[in-house]
């Protein structure tokens, strides 16, 4: 599996970057049909042909982990440049290594 794994920080209200994560779901609608939904508060959950990941949410910064299978591990590239863009529009936009925040 290839695993596309972000983290960035922002200057967001917790309810404003809920709906930053909702439109990153949406964007990657756009690349891959998926399904998504709420698991909690801060997760934001979604599927689609295999690939399966999460959007965690909180107050200074978001994570998007993806989680693709062999056959759309080659659209990998696609899809995170796709989540680069859509990231680097947010607020704050610092890129931030995985173990600051945790």
């Amino acid at each position: 599996m290839a695993i596309i794994d972000i983290k960035k920080e922002h200057s967001l209200s917790k309810e404003e970057a809920r709906l930053n994560a909702e439109n990153i779901a949406n964007e990657l609608k756009k690349k891959i049909p998926l399904k998504h939904s709420w698991q909690s508060p801060d997760e934001l959950h979604f599927s689609a042909q295999g690939a399966k990941g999460v959007i965690f949410v909180h107050e200074t910064w978001m994570q998007i982990k993806i989680d693709l299978p062999p056959l759309l591990s080659f659209f990998k590239k696609t899809i995170e440049t796709a989540v680069h863009q859509y990231m680097n529009s947010l607020p704050n936009k610092k890129e931030i290594s995985l173990g600051e925040c945790e």
